[in-house]
């Protein structure tokens, strides 16, 4: 698995809504298998888990940087932190 955290600075879940309902109109990724969101200190903070690192940078390229700007969505680019996941485990029953 591979996780990407997302901080973006100044954003607002508003914004995060602009940008979602964009995507919710494509092809939503088989290998995607966790997104959260939360309104954080100073802006919005996205977490994904990923079969791996290849899969999330093509989704990235293809779906996700060409609507990256979209007008009323977040604006920059998020600080990003991403790696392999060297432990994971659930708390919750997934669902």
């Amino acid at each position: 698995m591979y996780m990407v955290a997302n901080f973006w600075p100044g954003a607002t879940l508003a914004q995060f809504q602009v940008d979602l309902a964009e995507l919710e109109g494509k092809h939503q990724p088989e290998e995607q298998l966790m997104r959260s969101v939360a309104e954080v200190d100073g802006g919005l903070l996205v977490v994904s888990l990923w079969r791996s690192e290849a899969e999330y940078e093509a989704w990235a390229a293809s779906t996700l940087m060409p609507q990256i700007d979209l007008p009323g969505g977040m604006e920059g680019r998020p600080v990003q932190n991403r790696g392999p996941v060297v432990d994971h485990y659930w708390v919750l029953p997934p669902g």
